[in-house]
């Protein structure tokens, strides 16, 4: 499996070059579970870019259905340990 570098704008505290690392990304994994006017236009980014993305959320608790013209990897989620066993299998799936 490739290995990934995780980046977290938010707690890099390095908003303002977030759309160019999107641009320079091999994925972006989406947290989904609320909705948040920041991450869908990251997602927009990610979209215009052609960069897949992987969105996650808890079961029965999906923040925005808009999600789904960005992506078709959804994935709902029980718990962490589930949560982590998706993510690791879609990332593969690259």
């Amino acid at each position: 499996m490739q290995e990934h570098e995780f980046y977290f704008p938010h707690e890099e505290g390095d908003r303002e070059h977030t759309k160019e690392t999107i641009q320079q990304s091999d994925v972006v994994v989406a947290e989904i579970s609320y909705s948040s006017t920041g991450a869908g236009i990251e997602l927009g980014y990610a979209h215009s870019f052609g960069v897949p993305i992987i969105a996650l959320h808890e079961v029965g608790n999906l923040g925005t259905t808009s999600v789904a013209y960005l992506t078709t990897t959804i994935l709902e989620y029980q718990d962490e340990e589930d949560m982590i066993t998706k993510l690791t299998e879609a990332l593969r799936s690259l």
